[in-house]
């Protein structure tokens, strides 16, 4: 009984000593170790075929399409702007509207013809408070210049999705109205102005409201695709 007493004590005594030991040599580590870098967004341009890296950046990225001469078209905290095939940013195109209009995450960007179409946020004054707060924003700019066309009323919330044709845009996202005008999760502006239309889609329940949205629009002629975690659409759930 003595001995098993005595060996449980010197066990007791060498694991105390081992955590001492051991706090130690964590404390070591964790002053010497490198903290991992953050995560952020970039580009990477590949070849279709082979997957090949042909231009890898660290701008912060979230949104991109061609430009058809061989660049692209950007959106992201950099705000909106035009890469040269080369990679390199065109200093000679952009405005400071484009500049401003930009987001950490969830930009998304679409040309149809000389026009982009994009959903990101801006700053904006709060009226009685004197300060500035980040809003979400669809705006219009050409192309070939940068020069904003026009901006919308601001969603409720944020647009994770946009399609758009010659005449329409369409957005979607988890807000609740546009301006001061109700949109559950689905909002139609025209194309030309930026003016909200009439056009409502169907109606569109989230379950819970707070986690759903509209993540995915396409469009392909005269239909619109959708996509999303919402629990019905139309009353219909195909659960």
């Amino acid at each position: 009984m003595r001995a098993g007493a005595s060996l449980l004590l010197l066990l007791a005594v060498l694991a105390v000593s081992g955590c001492s030991a051991s706090h130690r040599a964590e404390t070591k580590a964790a002053v010497t170790r490198k903290t991992p870098a953050e995560p952020h967004y970039s580009y990477l341009a590949l070849t279709s075929r082979s997957g090949k890296i042909l231009r890898l950046s660290n701008l912060a990225v979230s949104s991109a399409v061609a430009d058809g001469r061989g660049g692209w078209y950007v959106n992201g905290a950099i705000g909106l702007a035009r890469l040269l095939p080369s990679g390199k940013l065109d200093s000679s195109w952009g405005s400071p509207e484009s500049r401003k209009l930009g987001c950490s995450a969830g930009c998304r960007l679409v040309k149809v013809g000389s026009r982009l179409y994009v959903a990101g946020q801006r700053s904006e004054t709060v009226p009685g408070q004197g300060g500035e707060a980040r809003v979400s924003v669809v705006a219009a700019f050409d192309a070939g210049t940068g020069a904003r066309l026009w901006v919308s009323s601001s969603p409720s919330q944020d647009v994770y999705a946009l399609a758009a044709s010659s005449t329409r845009v369409y957005i979607g996202g988890a807000f609740t109205s546009v301006g001061n005008m109700k949109r559950h999760g689905l909002a139609a502006l025209d194309a030309e102005t930026g003016r909200l239309l009439d056009w409502r889609g169907p109606r569109i329940s989230f379950d819970p409201p707070t986690s759903a949205a509209i993540f995915a629009l396409t469009l392909d002629g005269s239909r619109l695709y959708v996509g999303g975690t919402f629990l019905s659409i139309a009353g219909k759930r195909q659960f």
